[in-house]
């Protein structure tokens, strides 16, 4: 399983459409990276000096810097970056796991769709913080694997949707391999597997679990098939608890407080304390 993790990371080494978006405009960019950035903003408006990591394409990065941020992007292959440069904008090439900064020298520290195909997520989340000033913003914003909305969208319309017919109970040999599954006896016991996880990082555990999968390592990836950690907002919410940090956001703005176990997203921001 170990090998099929860092597969991952190593097939995000490489440029290529079928494994990081490409192709935005200024545009396009900015409507898809309207969330990420809405997010933020709302957390800590500009000016602030922003680590925007696993930037892929860097379009996000250019996204937050038109917004009025000093951003650094970093990701693993420079050469897939192709945003139009900007005065506020630095690229490089970087690794969450091991990030090329001094320890406290962001006000905000954030990744996009990125903790998920990491193959050590709490040794990520150690790095963010410590590059993060005393008091500085640490915020994730990715899917939620956990989130019983999915294991219902999938269970009650996606499979309904497979053809050959034959494929919405068996599997083919073509089929990716999502979080929530691909066919009717999957999606139930995803089902099963989310309610047990939840109860037991919720209730029965103290310290967070990183649940790890074994991702889909086929492009193209969709859906979250390439996905190696089982992101989700109560992990996050106890490793941040754990090293002393004050969570000011857990759920998408919006959204009703009580209901961020169900949604597919996971979005947590977190102040780092000041010492």
């Amino acid at each position: 399983m170990e090998n099929d993790l860092y597969y991952i990371q190593k097939l995000y080494e490489v440029s290529d459409e079928h494994v990081r978006g490409k192709g935005f405009t200024e545009e396009t960019a900015v409507e898809y990276y309207r969330d990420y950035l809405e997010f933020i903003r709302r957390e800590q408006p500009p000016p602030a000096r922003v680590l925007d990591i696993g930037c892929g394409n860097a379009w996000s990065t250019w996204v937050l810097a038109n917004a009025g941020y000093e951003c650094v992007g970093v990701d693993l292959n420079v050469q897939a970056f192709e945003a139009s440069p900007h005065p506020n904008m630095e690229l490089r090439d970087g690794n969450i796991m091991s990030l090329p900064f001094a320890a406290e020298s962001f006000d905000i520290v954030a990744c996009y769709q990125v903790l998920e195909h990491v193959p050590e997520p709490e040794l990520a989340l150690e790095e963010m913080l410590r590059v993060a000033k005393p008091q500085g913003m640490v915020a994730i914003i990715g899917p939620n694997l956990l989130g019983i909305m999915g294991n219902f969208r999938v269970l009650f319309s996606n499979v309904w949707r497979n053809r050959p017919l034959k494929t919405i109970f068996f599997r083919s040999i073509t089929m990716p391999r999502h979080p929530f599954g691909n066919t009717v006896p999957e999606a139930i016991v995803s089902l099963a597997t989310s309610c047990w996880y939840i109860t037991d990082k919720l209730v029965l555990s103290r310290k967070p679990k990183f649940t790890m999968r074994i991702p889909d390592t086929k492009p193209p990836f969709n859906a979250d098939n390439d996905a190696c950690y089982v992101c989700n907002p109560i992990d996050l919410l106890k490793f941040f608890r754990k090293n002393d940090c004050r969570v000011t956001r857990n759920g998408k703005h919006g959204r009703p407080p009580l209901t961020w176990l169900l949604p597919t997203g996971t979005y947590v921001a977190a102040r780092k304390s000041r010492t």
